[in-house]
């Protein structure tokens, strides 16, 4: 008797980090779509390495300045409910300004998760976007580029592959893998 839990799983295969060349060409049209939100929100997933949740979730306290240490994106709640910071670089932090120049004021609206007011930061008339809006503007942008993939169709990007491009970066850099995993919220 065979039962479906002796068969062995297919392993999950993660998205795969973006090669430099490709990296450079979708964040060049990333810069030049016409929805600022997702500008902003697919630049930030890429030089932060948020989930796309994550980035949705973010308050408005959510950027720290520690001084001479510079500025840091607080991120409260990520995926295994812990609590970390992420160092902003300086376009990042001009983004965010530029988002919150035009945001205008916004109403609380309830979490989520834990069900209280909160003051999102990503909120225009009253509502948070979703994000799908996000994934459309990635598929937009490389389309754009004309990258094509194995079957001539229009290179597939997800925006958890700008997460594994951030970290890909920062370890060929030679950040080491605990202060990686602390960066990206992971536990193990």
């Amino acid at each position: 008797v065979l039962f479906a839990a002796d068969i062995p799983r297919e392993p999950k295969t993660l998205p795969r980090a973006l090669a430099p060349d490709i990296d450079r060409a979708v964040m060049a049209a990333v810069c030049d779509l016409d929805d600022t939100m997702a500008r902003i929100g697919l630049t930030v997933l890429r030089h932060t390495g948020l989930r796309i949740g994550e980035l949705l979730d973010l308050e408005l306290d959510c950027v720290v300045d520690y001084g001479q240490h510079g500025s840091w994106l607080r991120v409260s709640l990520g995926k295994l409910n812990t609590e970390r910071t992420v160092p902003l670089h300086d376009v990042t932090l001009s983004l965010l300004d530029e988002w919150m120049s035009q945001r205008g004021p916004q109403r609380a609206l309830p979490h989520p998760r834990q069900g209280r007011p909160a003051d999102f930061f990503f909120v225009e008339h009253g509502k948070r976007p979703y994000p799908s809006r996000l994934r459309r503007a990635l598929a937009l942008a490389v389309e754009r580029t004309g990258l094509v993939g194995p079957n001539d169709q229009p290179l597939r990007v997800v925006p958890h592959q700008l997460r594994h491009t951030w970290a890909t970066e920062l370890a060929n850099a030679g950040m080491s893998l605990q202060a990686l995993m602390a960066l990206l919220g992971h536990q193990s």
